[in-house]
């Protein structure tokens, strides 16, 4: 159980409020978490809680807010777009440094990965690495072009009834117009490319994408994770899950209590320490 969350609202660069959770650590290192599509700050399954709950057992703090339009947020969906979720990390990450943490990890979660991956390109001094699970890292692949049959069942384009198009993940849940724009705008592989190039530049001492992926996820496809390792060795340090769809879990589990899933939970915190 975590001893000491406290839930907040964290000031917006315009003015919108971010529900978050935050618990403290015992360093000035902490880790900023991004969830992914339909979740919020626990997460599927607790996850984040679950990770913020082991990284206070190791003394170091964690933040985990929600998007726009998700969890506790008072604004609509509408309103969530790629855009709108870096400006949210970008002030849950200066709220951070206005704690006094001198080190911030970005964790992102399947559609929070992008927004994860951003937010680390934009600091390099303070932002050693980014850790990644299950994550979206190339919209067109992942999204509007999706390559597995459960991207192809979800994100399929239908009319928005005011002349635009849409995602209808269900009733409560559409993907408008203007995210679409967006993520068809929004070049990810190129910002994941500029962060390795300026690796190599370093000589390899730069940033690190610390991705972990389950081999049998079959709504982000694994094999998308290990070209990015063969592209860039020098920056993707790839942790394959074995048995483990999307997310953290292993497969047939929907409690987060089979052995794998548990191993797949500790792997992310040892590797975050």
């Amino acid at each position: 159980m975590l001893r000491r969350e406290k839930n907040l609202e964290i000031a917006g660069e315009d003015g919108i409020a971010i529900p978050a959770v935050f618990t403290e650590g015992k360093n000035r290192k902490a880790v900023l978490i991004a969830h992914g599509i339909c979740g919020d700050k626990n997460e599927w399954y607790d996850t984040s809680a679950r990770i913020a709950e082991k990284l206070e057992e190791a003394g170091i703090a964690c933040l985990r807010i929600d998007f726009r339009g998700h969890g506790d947020s008072a604004v609509p969906l509408s309103s969530f777009t790629p855009s709108s979720q870096l400006s949210d990390m970008e002030s849950a990450y200066r709220w951070l440094m206005e704690k006094g943490f001198a080190e911030v990890l970005p964790l992102g979660i399947s559609f929070g990965g992008p927004a994860a991956i951003r937010l680390t390109e934009a600091h390099p001094d303070r932002i050693p690495a980014c850790v990644l699970i299950a994550p979206v890292t190339d919209y067109r692949r992942n999204i509007w072009k999706p390559e597995t049959d459960w991207g192809k069942g979800t994100f399929a384009e239908v009319p928005d009834g005011t002349g635009g198009i849409c995602y209808r993940l269900s009733d409560m849940y559409v993907m408008g117009n203007a995210l679409i724009s967006e993520i068809k705008e929004t070049d990810v592989p190129a910002v994941i490319g500029r962060i390795a190039e300026r690796n190599r530049a370093a000589a390899g001492e730069g940033q690190k994408l610390l991705i972990f992926h389950g081999k049998k996820d079959p709504k982000i496809a694994f094999d998308g994770s290990e070209e990015l390792l063969q592209k860039y060795p020098e920056t993707v340090v790839l942790t394959p899950l074995p048995d483990t769809v999307h997310g953290l879990t292993a497969e047939g589990d929907e409690t987060f209590t089979a052995p794998r899933t548990i191993k797949n939970l500790e792997t992310v915190i040892s590797r975050i320490l």
